[in-house]
């Protein structure tokens, strides 16, 4: 990617207004330096300085709220710094529910699958001020359920993520494979992200 196509992406992730849990970045924190390293993690905490990112990652409070975009940019930058791809964005995000504060939350419910994404619906401004999480249809016979996204438009890493996301909540409640697919994307001129999880 050219320099100004960079600076272009960096300007748009940066300019989407809202706020998350530290949850969120310490669970990115922890994944990257299990993928890369410490000196990897510092790879991206000098990028994101040099694009004005001022973030204390030594005193990050899991409870306390931080602008949701430097999450977004930390994706991004994995894809630049250590050419991640899809699947590794994927593979972040399915890393998250393990360890993540909303895990806990929900602990009680991750008995079916039915009730795992229902409660992580439900518990969607608990984890970020903007945007909803809404389960449109869920079909046990079948074993599939349809998620709609609406109000998240950063950039296509954070589909990604949140694909593997709900693959590894998922995974919590249920055993066996598990896909996803994106039917709908905010990306690709649809007013919404949507998609079909089957277990």
């Amino acid at each position: 990617m050219d320099q100004k196509d960079y600076q272009k992406i960096t300007k748009e992730i940066l300019s989407v207004p809202g706020n998350a849990r530290g949850d969120l970045l310490l669970n990115a924190i922890a994944y990257i330096k299990q993928q890369e390293g410490n000196l990897g993690f510092e790879k991206i905490k000098k990028e994101l300085n040099n694009l004005g990112c001022l973030i204390d990652f030594e005193n990050i409070n899991r409870l306390d709220w931080y602008p949701k975009n430097i999450n977004i940019l930390i994706y991004f930058l994995c894809t630049e710094i250590f050419k991640w791809e899809k699947k590794d964005i994927f593979e972040m995000g399915r890393f998250a529910p393990k360890i993540a504060l909303i895990t806990r939350i929900i602990a009680k419910y991750l008995i079916s699958a039915e009730k795992a994404l229902q409660e992580a619906s439900k518990n969607w401004k608990k984890y970020v001020d903007f945007g909803s999480a809404e389960i449109s249809e869920t079909n046990i016979k079948e074993k599939y359920a349809i998620i709609k996204i609406h109000n998240y438009k950063f950039h296509p890493v954070a589909c990604w993520y949140l694909e593997g996301f709900f693959v590894g909540l998922l995974g919590l409640a249920v055993e066996g494979e598990k896909t996803i697919e994106e039917t709908k994307c905010m990306h690709k001129n649809s007013p919404y992200h949507e998609f079909i999880i089957r277990w």
